[in-house]
């Protein structure tokens, strides 16, 4: 079942997700104005405004460093959970937010709470990444592991597991499985492409 019915909206949706996921300043910015027509097709609609509001926090701070983007993120999140009370990215984003603000406990709170209301893949991929990077390695292992299994044609659940393996530092492993997954599902993607350096660079290759 789709989760928004109207195929234009829809489909613009599915193209946001995917241009913001290249977390360069051109993809964000084409996914703001894609979801913007969708809104405009649509109406109000809560997981447009809960991308709204994932669009601004994966800008910040790299993108931009104004503290704006943290309170629009929130400000779309509510508008989402006001709409759908039990919309699992509505609560996710707002966990972003807290973790964009240092507070990681309150975004394992609200992610898991995501989680209960849908096992997501996405979800999961973003939790073991900022867990395993505070050390709790075991915790984001099983995120990553579990998100391979749901959702494992995209680069996020690969690349989610192969950063739990570098913050545990099995380096050639998380070199070994991003070789396989930049290829084939990521090829010539800016992260993507760092990610591998990275943890080849971690691996002294």
């Amino acid at each position: 079942v789709r989760p928004i019915r109207e195929v234009q909206a829809y489909d613009a949706w599915l193209r946001a997700r995917q241009a913001a996921l290249s977390l360069t300043k051109e993809g964000i910015a084409h996914a703001f104005a894609l979801i913007e027509q969708a809104l405009a097709v649509l109406g109000d609609n809560a997981l447009l405004h809960a991308t709204l509001a994932w669009l601004h926090v994966v800008s910040y701070p790299d993108l931009t460093r104004d503290d704006s983007a943290l309170e629009l993120c929130q400000e779309h999140a509510k508008r989402a959970e006001a709409l759908q009370p039990d919309l699992p990215w509505a609560q996710f984003v707002m966990g972003l937010a807290l973790q964009r603000r240092g507070d990681l406990a309150g975004f394992v709170r609200y992610g898991r709470r995501a989680l209960e209301l849908e096992r997501d893949g996405h979800i999961l991929a973003v939790l073991a990444w900022y867990l395993a990077q505070a050390g709790r390695v075991a915790d984001a292992r099983r995120y990553a592991d579990d998100a391979i299994t749901l959702d494992p044609l995209t680069w996020l659940s690969s690349g989610a597991r192969a950063h739990v393996d570098v913050m545990d530092g099995r380096f050639d492993a998380a070199v070994e499985r991003l070789r396989g997954s930049v290829e084939k599902l990521a090829a010539g993607e800016p992260w993507p492409v760092f990610c591998l350096a990275y943890a080849m660079a971690c691996a002294g290759l």
